[in-house]
């Protein structure tokens, strides 16, 4: 009976019916928020991403067909991962200082959204626990370089430190992760990731 009721909801989905796209939100609205929340530690930007993947979703019930809730939920998650990966992408580094490689790279491999999300999903997933490792004065001055994209002055005048040692912390804390994630496909991703480190 559940299973016919699941069908009969996406029927009304796929016809644009606003209480089904309501009882899917409900549904699932928790489950995206913290597949969102392990890559952004944000609550308040992971529930940004996740408003901005439900719309999509609406955006294009007539062309989507699910034929279960689940196919229905690998969508959302492949959808919010992607948008995810995106975000982390823009903070990160600024597009006028990757490097060559690093465009053919992303490039290359943004194919379609479920293959090229995955790949990535795995290794940003394990860039993000190899930094939550680090010890805390290294972890601190990593994560407001890379996540809030702060210049090494900046960093410097908030933590009243003078901008040497805030370099050498930076510096320590990409030798600590490039030593514990060998994955050759990682190294790719840490020159886009560091590459700014060699250009401030």
């Amino acid at each position: 009976m559940k299973e016919q009721t699941d069908k009969e909801i996406l029927v009304a989905f796929s016809q644009g019916n606003p209480l089904a796209f309501e009882h899917i939100y409900k549904r699932f609205h928790t489950n995206i928020f913290l597949v969102a929340h392990r890559y952004i530690r944000s609550e308040e930007d992971a529930k940004d991403i996740r408003s901005k993947c439900f719309c999509k979703l609406w955006e294009l019930h007539e062309k989507l067909e699910f034929d279960s809730m689940g196919a229905l939920f690998s969508w959302l998650r492949a959808s919010i991962t992607n948008s995810c990966i995106d975000y982390l992408r823009s903070i990160s580094i600024r597009e006028s200082k990757r490097p060559e490689i690093v465009k053919r790279y992303w490039q290359d491999n943004e194919t379609d959204l479920f293959e090229a999300s995955d790949k990535e999903a795995i290794i940003i997933e394990r860039l993000l626990k190899e930094i939550d490792q680090l010890p805390p004065k290294f972890k601190e001055v990593f994560k407001m370089r890379w996540l809030h994209d702060l210049k090494f002055r900046e960093i410097a005048e908030e933590l009243e430190i003078d901008v040497s040692t805030i370099k050498k912390r930076y510096s320590r804390a990409v030798v600590l992760l490039k030593r514990n994630i060998p994955d050759s496909e990682l190294v790719i991703l840490f020159i886009f990731l560091f590459w700014d480190i060699y250009n401030n």
